[in-house]
């Protein structure tokens, strides 16, 4: 799943429309549903705020999005064990 496509899920889980989210979260309707439809790149701090609005944790947000890989395990970052993000090639 892409992260565009989480975001639009969660948020219509929640039975949220793009202005309820907005209002939850100050970050306009506009910049949300763009996100959503995967047209521009979302600033992080942005992201933060409609994770937050959707009560999601950006840990949870980075694993459906597979950016763990599967050795990660969730309790030992929650619980402040830290972890070292995967390296990317670049």
């Amino acid at each position: 799943m892409t992260g565009n496509e989480y975001i639009r899920s969660k948020r219509l889980a929640k039975g949220l429309s793009l202005r309820d989210l907005s209002k939850k979260c100050g970050v306009s309707h506009s910049s949300i549903a763009s996100a959503e439809r995967g047209e521009n790149k979302i600033l992080f701090d942005h992201l933060m705020r409609i994770l937050n609005g959707l009560e999601v944790s950006m840990y949870d947000f980075l694993d459906v999005v597979g950016y763990f890989p599967p050795s990660y395990n969730k309790e030992d970052v929650v619980a402040g064990g830290g972890f070292e993000p995967p390296a990317f090639g670049l």
